[in-house]
């Protein structure tokens, strides 16, 4: 008797995004719905994040051949030298793999900011690039029940905002005081409105 031959197409993983706290996730929740982008996020795979649990988390989708974003704020590791060692220890070891590692110098905070200004001036600490954000979204809060809502995120992706962002990150780069890499996940995940360069 032949065996059946399944015709399915198989469909291409989903990316799993991992991230060190809660404001990537509910960002990423939110573009997920207004992109219909290919990602699974969950809530374990965020959250205050050791090196160790996201090497952990990493390591669990490698070994099922799942393509992995992992995001992080760069802060701590500039004045953690073990902190710093670990990120680059761990960058290296899955520099083969299918793993895009996107850090934002100080957070991922800077990223928003760019939707508004052009600046790449130095922010000691998250908190000080949000006094800026507020400038542009004056109720932003890096708390679970302002998050949730996708009305921050509604409003950084209107008008063009984000393509903004997208060309100010590009033409800084990773050499100034405040930086991010958030265009490679927006390359990666959007290549038909962001191609690569």
């Amino acid at each position: 008797m032949a065996r059946r031959i399944s015709t399915r197409l198989q469909r291409p993983s989903r990316i799993r995004i991992i991230g060190e706290g809660i404001t990537e996730q509910w960002y990423m929740s939110h573009l997920k719905t207004l992109y219909q982008l290919n990602i699974e996020i969950k809530p374990r795979f965020f959250g205050n994040k050791s090196m160790q649990q996201m090497v952990k988390l990493i390591e669990a989708a490698v070994s099922r051949k799942i393509p992995v974003i992992c995001l992080y704020d760069e802060d701590v590791s500039q004045w953690d030298e073990v902190e710093k060692q670990r990120m680059a220890d761990m960058r290296k070891k899955y520099s083969k793999e299918d793993v895009l590692f996107v850090n934002s110098m100080p957070s991922i905070e800077y990223w928003f900011l760019l939707h508004f200004e052009e600046t790449n001036k130095f922010f000691g600490t998250s908190k000080a690039v949000i006094q800026d954000l507020t400038k542009y979204i004056s109720d932003y809060k890096k708390e679970k029940q302002y998050l949730e809502k996708d009305k921050w995120t509604t409003h950084l992706c209107d008008d063009g905002k984000m393509e903004l962002a997208y060309y100010r990150a590009k033409k800084f780069g990773i050499k100034g005081e405040s930086y991010t890499r958030f265009p490679l996940v927006l390359e990666k995940l959007l290549p038909k409105m962001f191609p690569k360069k």
